[in-house]
């Protein structure tokens, strides 16, 4: 399994995961980023929410899903499931 990176950004911490994940449900702008190393190097990390290394590279949570469509036409962008959420947030690093 890969590890997990906990980024500290401006997004205001639930006070539990329910929240969190009630929040995500409701959101239509969340998404699963997968990028190679080389793309994770020249991404703006400031919309990330979590981080997941893996084989390929890196899986990344984010709620600006528009954000991401608009400036990196080459990622691949995944619509954000409760099951990506739930899994990332869940692990420890």
């Amino acid at each position: 399994m890969g590890a997990f990176l906990f980024l500290p950004q401006s997004v205001p911490a639930p006070q539990n995961h329910r929240h969190l994940y009630l929040g995500w449900i409701t959101q239509r702008r969340n998404a699963v980023l997968k990028v190679s190393e080389e793309e994770y190097e020249k991404l703006d990390q400031q919309y990330l929410i979590k981080i997941r290394k893996e084989a390929y590279g890196y899986r990344c949570l984010t709620n600006q899903k528009q954000f991401y469509m608009e400036n990196y036409l080459d990622v691949v962008i995944e619509n954000g499931k409760i099951d990506d959420l739930v899994v990332m947030m869940e692990e420890q690093v």
